[in-house]
């Protein structure tokens, strides 16, 4: 899962937010969440997360979208959508 989703500030800078899941080689899930502004080169940070269940681990990307959408961003691109 790749979820790609992006804001405009009120100063006009752009806002990006992406949340990846998926297995690592251990057999854990990972939730790696990554943020920034688009006019720098590097992420202001990057999290990651390791569960032992895919559900754990899509239940926190879900919470955690759901959070950025109230907080103004919009989904700009969902691996899990169909075009």
């Amino acid at each position: 899962m790749f979820v790609n989703m992006k804001k405009i500030t009120e100063e006009g800078h752009e806002r990006y937010y992406k949340i990846m899941l998926f297995l690592n080689l251990f057999g854990e899930t990972l939730v790696i969440k990554e943020y920034g502004n688009t006019a720098n080169k590097a992420p202001t940070r990057v999290l990651e997360k390791a569960f032992q269940f895919w559900s754990d681990g899509e239940k926190e990307a879900k919470k955690t979208i759901k959070k950025r959408m109230a907080n103004g961003y919009h989904i700009a691109f969902d691996s899990k959508r169909k075009p």
